[in-house]
């Protein structure tokens, strides 16, 4: 889920999107909160539509994590761009959050790459990655 509070999007009401990512290692489970940055000087100039389809698209994500006694806790990063993995047009959101749960002992590190699309509804735009 993603709530967007400023601009001409902003609602009490969450965006629900999918998201299809790509990583390697063991399986860990946990519980995350993160925020994000829409990159614009005012997000009143945003126009309706363009701040909710700005989710959708590819995302490079880097975790780093440190694990001891069955627990986690993991920081993440991502930067979202419209455009295809390989050539991006333009940055449109930066997230960074945190997460604690279950893992394997030990510290690490790990990147990715995922595709969020809207879970129900339609976008106001056209977005073709």
């Amino acid at each position: 889920m993603n709530w967007i509070t400023r601009g001409n999007d902003a609602s009490v009401i969450q965006y629900a999107i999918t998201t299809v990512a790509g990583i390697a290692g063991a399986p860990n489970v946990g519980v995350g909160v993160g925020a994000g940055y829409f990159p614009v000087a005012d997000m009143r100039s945003v126009l309706p539509g363009d701040a909710a389809d700005a989710m959708l698209g590819w995302s490079y994500k880097g975790t780093i994590f440190g694990a001891a006694y069955g627990g986690r806790v993991s920081l993440t990063g991502s930067i979202g761009m419209t455009g295809n993995p390989l050539h991006p047009r333009k940055i449109s959101w930066v997230t960074g959050g945190g997460s604690v749960g279950f893992g394997t002992p030990g510290v690490g590190v790990y990147g990715g790459t995922s595709y969020s699309f809207p879970s129900f509804g339609h976008s106001n735009t056209t977005f073709t990655p």
